[in-house]
């Protein structure tokens, strides 16, 4: 992969956004580090002083989201940085936010445990039954026009909510093991971050559910709130481990034989794993006076680069280096916002084409016959902002963004 070899050799080229919780007498921030100008810039500063937990940053039509310390949802022009609203006034203790067609779902400290708005009106058009949502709900992973609910009583009431988001109601109550929190996805294969918090009462249970049914439940170690985040193309699972305080590690779960390796010790704080770059991010922090972010690449570690207090939720927003794309390519590609049809016109012949997510994950690949003036269909793919990666027959690329409708 080309953007990977690139990383490998040079800095990252891209913004690493961060969600800070700041010290015990700052607010917390939200920001990002740009690696091309080895700067942190503060978007905003947030109430409260701590966050809930670490939540995961949402894109959606140029409409960036995420909670504050007092539990609101926030949302930001994604192009400009300014702050546009917030969510519900009246809605405060959001857990975790996740985006469906044009719909914001959204998990709570209070009841209803689970309620999904409408993204452009920011009415709420549902809430589940407190008979079925019946605690505090944590994570949430939309797949399949369903969305996949931790529902954590902290040791009474482990349940995985499966929501089917076109009935808008619960599909299914299924119980995994106890405090089920983050939640990622392997093909059609869920797996549910369960935090016991000792090694004698089992330490992290991975409960793994496949055809909305509990597979089976992996036992590894103690896990800390430093992270849990997926890496698809080598088929692993990344969580931070403190068995052992002053010894922690991070460490991957391998999908394939459900075996646990040792990559590297350190005591990190929030991780995310982005695809694109195949670079996993990392943050530290003294909770009180300073805080840094790391990446690991190829098995290598990068010195800590000072950024903001308390870095607790970290997303990559990747971009390719102007060196990497081609120099004399012109590629158009219209409408854009685009409904059903896409065309494209390039003054250099085109062998493939890559529709990819947000977060670098492949979802189409297009071999072009028609070399340089083509018709690239979308309209199967939901609402939301794409990458287009074109590779050239010289073998370079070229990466662009579209809207779909």
């Amino acid at each position: 992969m080309a953007a990977a070899m690139l990383w490998a050799q040079t800095a990252p080229f891209g913004l690493l956004l961060t969600l800070c919780e700041g010290g015990s007498t700052t607010k917390g921030s939200i920001g990002y580090y740009s690696f091309a100008s080895n700067s942190f810039v503060l978007i905003d500063s947030l109430y409260g002083s701590g966050f809930n937990r670490p939540v995961t940053f949402k894109v959606r039509n140029d409409t960036l989201l995420v909670i504050d310390g007092l539990g609101h949802v926030l949302l930001y022009n994604w192009s400009t940085a300014q702050f546009l609203d917030t969510l519900d006034t009246a809605l405060k203790d959001a857990r975790d936010i996740a985006l469906w067609k044009n719909q914001i779902i959204v998990t709570t400290k209070t009841k209803p445990y689970v309620r999904v708005y409408d993204l452009t009106t920011k009415q709420l058009l549902y809430a589940l039954d407190t008979t079925k949502a019946r605690n505090i709900c944590e994570g949430i992973l939309v797949y399949q026009n369903k969305a996949y609910i931790s529902m954590n009583g902290y040791g009474a009431d482990s349940t995985i909510i499966i929501l089917d988001l076109i009935a808008q109601d619960t599909l299914k109550l299924l119980k995994v093991a106890q405090n089920p929190d983050r939640i990622v996805r392997y093909k059609d294969t869920i797996y549910v971050q369960c935090r016991r918090w000792t090694t004698s009462d089992g330490g992290l249970i991975i409960s793994v559910i496949y055809n909305n049914q509990l597979l089976r439940m992996d036992t590894t170690y103690r896990v800390s709130y430093g992270g849990f985040t997926i890496d698809t193309l080598n088929k692993r699972i990344f969580f931070s481990d403190n068995t052992n305080f002053g010894a922690e590690h991070v460490r991957a779960y391998n999908i394939t034989n459900q075996q646990t390796d040792s990559l590297f010790p350190g005591n990190f704080y929030a991780m995310h794993y982005n695809h694109e770059t195949q670079t996993l991010f990392l943050s530290q922090t003294d909770y009180t006076t300073t805080g840094s972010i790391l990446y690991w690449n190829n098995n290598t570690l990068s010195s800590p680069i000072s950024v903001c207090i308390s870095p607790r939720t970290l997303y990559f927003i990747f971009y390719l280096d102007a060196a990497t794309a081609p120099q004399t390519a012109t590629v158009t590609i219209m409408p854009n916002p685009v409904m059903d049809f896409l065309t494209i016109q390039s003054d250099e012949p085109i062998q493939e084409v890559r529709i990819m997510n947000v977060m670098g994950e492949v979802l189409k690949v297009e071999k072009i016959a028609t070399t340089q003036n083509f018709t690239l269909e979308v309209s199967s793919l939901s609402s939301g902002i794409y990458l287009l990666d074109f590779l050239f027959q010289n073998g370079k690329h070229y990466r662009e963004k579209f809207i779909k409708y």
